[in-house]
């Protein structure tokens, strides 16, 4: 019982003169404006220390080393500060340090019908991508005319034509100059009713008309690769809407 209480004594001491053998580090982190900034990484240039700021942008670094120290803020959406410290042992040093607001360029987000995610450089397949810069010197209006523009794509009869395939996509003439693109790749096939109205698009199957439409091409020898179906009128709502004007 003795040897233990020693052995505690022993480590308490241990652990004061390890605390008085380092310095602390204390600041807040804020903008231009003097607005705290919660959740900045604030760490010790070439240390493993660091510590998020709090909600009223403060922060603290314990057991830093004594001496000269770099400290840096970052926070996405701001340039990096980082200012030089002296820390003492056994003592505290404040700090502040000011994030002016800035753009910061991340990694591009690619989107593909790929069953995996993946970088562009380690795309298998060929890559176009239509940058803002581009579509401002070609002076496009739609999301289509900038595609048009891409390498071996094609816009035929509304329809999205990569190097002579049909693509992974499908357009849907809405009505009104209007058109919504759906992929294609692993859907059931399905036809659509329109509404010329408010654009709404209603998706739908009916296993008798497909019987039919394949009945008619045996008639002629014809063989289906493909076909899409769209009824053009009013839905429901508009039908609806349409009556009660009608009325009153």
């Amino acid at each position: 019982m003795r040897l233990a209480s020693v052995l505690s004594l022993a480590l308490a001491a241990a652990g004061r003169l390890a605390a008085q053998a380092t310095g602390v580090v204390v600041g807040t982190v804020s903008d231009t404006s003097g607005r705290p900034l919660q959740n900045a990484r604030v760490h010790v240039v070439q240390t493993a220390l660091s510590t998020l700021s709090d909600a009223a942008g403060r922060f603290r670094l314990a057991a830093v080393p004594p001496g000269p120290a770099t400290v840096q803020a970052q926070l996405i959406g701001f340039y990096p500060a980082q200012s030089d410290v002296l820390v003492a042992a056994g003592d505290s040093v404040a700090v502040s340090l000011v994030l002016r607001a800035g753009a910061m360029e991340l990694n591009p987000v690619i989107v593909s019908a790929a069953k995996r995610s993946q970088l562009l450089d380690q795309a298998m397949t060929s890559v176009s991508l239509v940058s803002r810069e581009a579509i401002a010197m070609r002076a496009v209006n739609t999301v289509d005319e900038a595609v048009d523009k891409a390498p071996g794509v094609q816009f035929i009869n509304g329809q999205v034509n990569i190097r002579g395939s049909s693509g992974f996509v499908e357009g849907l003439d809405t009505g009104e100059g209007g058109r919504r693109f759906e992929h294609v790749l692993g859907h059931e096939h399905h036809d659509h009713m329109v509404c010329t109205r408010c654009g709404a698009i209603l998706e739908f199957r009916d296993d008798q008309l497909e019987a039919l439409q394949d009945a008619a091409a045996r008639r002629v020898g014809f063989e289906i690769e493909r076909h899409s179906l769209r009824l053009y009128g009013r839905c429901r709502a508009c039908a609806a809407a349409a009556t009660r004007r009608r009325r009153s």
